[in-house]
């Protein structure tokens, strides 16, 4: 068996599937003040998935009450606070785990979804197993997206920096390497 699947390779390939197999034309990751692991829009609706690696991740979920409260009460909280919501709400597993992650979600979080990522999966590494049931029927806002894209556009600067960083080092790597076969 290979390496197992972290956090990141799942948002990697969430944000593929929902932006090249799903064709939403907004796709972001570690976004809001909840940061959400991954989030999508198209047609103004805003669809948030939050990736769990293992069942004790997942069960850890459980102690955000506050969270789960919003949602349950979405189409309240959106209309009287204006509080940007998403209008669906799913959770990610990798394959290894995710029978075990359904029978929780369905008991513990029953308007959730459920996507499963790996590499045998078809659509960019995504299999929906369960559809998420809509939280709340009202559309981002011009000023919701403007808020989405600034966070995007900070998200893709601070990842390009990361990559030239790393590029460096691999250099660097090499460059020693070459030096020490000398």
């Amino acid at each position: 068996m290979g390496r197992k699947m972290s956090s990141l390779d799942m948002k990697s390939w969430l944000l593929s599937y929902l932006r090249y197999g799903r064709q939403f034309p907004i796709v972001a990751t570690e976004f809001g003040d909840g940061r959400a692991d991954v989030i999508g829009v198209r047609s103004r609706y805003l669809w948030e998935i939050e990736v769990k690696i293992s069942i004790s991740d997942l069960r850890a979920e459980e102690n955000k009450q506050k969270k789960h409260e919003r949602f349950l009460a979405a189409e309240y909280y959106s209309n009287r606070f204006n509080r940007l919501l998403p209008n669906d709400f799913s959770f990610a597993v990798p394959v290894e785990i995710s029978a075990k992650a359904k029978e929780i979600i369905e008991e513990e979080f029953p308007y959730a979804g459920l996507l499963e990522v790996g590499v045998n999966c078809t659509n960019w590494g995504v299999m929906v197993l369960k559809k998420p049931q809509r939280l709340h029927t009202k559309r981002l806002t011009a000023r919701n997206l403007g808020y989405i894209v600034r966070g995007q556009s900070a998200s893709l600067a601070c990842a390009y920096r990361r990559i030239t960083e790393m590029r460096r080092a691999v250099e660097s790597l090499r460059e020693m390497k070459a030096t020490n076969n000398e």
